[in-house]
């Protein structure tokens, strides 16, 4: 978040210098110390990516600090914040200047380095493809599963385990769901691209193996896995030649017991971490 708003801010501002030659410079300056207008933010489509006026209207802003305003209060959201809603800040404070020259200027040069960051700084998508990093959006891509139209109300099983791995740079949830309409079957969801797939159907268990290997979902947090990942990837740097942390498992087995493994790969021997199924980190052994 920080490297974000720190990019953003510098973005703008070597945006607003880039207009200050000749007679911009005058114009640019007065541009945007106008105030905002008062009903800043109320019609926005999407009020989580929207600055409230109440933030802004008590003092003449540039539009470096709006971002700064912006970050600020969204600083404790979990919510992804977007080139979109940035662009959405930006372009409210310029429909309050007199230069529409000026104004398409610095927009086109915002967009333009905006695009020159995400490809420089492998920016984060929308779909926040790292949610391993972020613990309010696990916990919210749990919540999204249990509200799905098959699941909404209804008490639901989780099957053996999760697996979280990483590919093509992106993270990725498996799941088996016992089916809450017919519990004889169980079915793999993944969550990819932002959004639960449709299900997979998979092979039956036996009735013994669905008594055994079942835990209610409600009895587990997605969000245990951002401690998960953070423990391992600080022991991963302990490590010689350590590969990437890119795979997380998260296993219920027989008689109740349940536990996270992370396993790691070093140029002279494999390792594997244990955490317990709140995520805290109990052992590292050498395989």
């Amino acid at each position: 978040m920080q490297r974000t708003k720190a990019l953003l801010s510098s973005l703008v501002v070597c945006c607003l210098a880039a207009l200050t030659s000749c007679d911009q410079l005058e114009q640019s300056i007065r541009d945007t110390k106008k105030p905002v207008p008062e009903n800043f933010g109320s019609n926005s489509s999407t009020n989580s990516n929207a600055l409230s006026a109440t933030t802004v209207t008590t003092h003449t802003v540039t539009a470096p600090e709006l971002i700064e305003a912006y970050f600020e209060q969204h600083k404790n959201s979990t919510a992804v914040i977007d080139d979109s809603a940035v662009m959405q800040i930006i372009e409210a404070q310029l429909k309050s200047n007199g230069s529409e020259r000026n104004n398409e200027a610095l927009l086109a040069l915002i967009r333009k380095q905006l695009k020159q960051m995400h490809s420089s700084e492998n920016h984060v998508r929308n779909t926040l493809t790292n949610y391993v990093e972020n613990a309010g959006k696990l916990d919210a891509i749990q919540a999204e599963l249990q509200n799905l139209p098959p699941f909404k109300g209804k008490k639901l099983m989780m099957y053996r385990g999760i697996y979280m791995n990483k590919s093509s740079g992106d993270w990725i949830i498996h799941i088996s769901i016992q089916d809450p309409d017919k519990p004889e079957n169980v079915d793999r969801y993944t969550y990819k691209d932002g959004k639960w797939e449709d299900p997979q159907p998979e092979q039956s268990p036996s009735p013994d193996e669905l008594s055994e290997y079942t835990s209610p979902l409600s009895n587990f947090k997605f969000s245990a896995a951002f401690n998960v990942y953070a423990v391992a990837v600080q022991k991963a740097k302990t490590i010689e030649g350590a590969a990437p942390v890119e795979s997380i498992h998260y296993y219920y087995r027989k008689g109740g017991r349940s536990e996270w493994n992370v396993y790691i790969r070093g140029a002279r021997n494999r390792y594997q971490l244990y955490f317990d199924k709140a995520g805290n980190f109990v052992k590292m052994d050498k395989r």
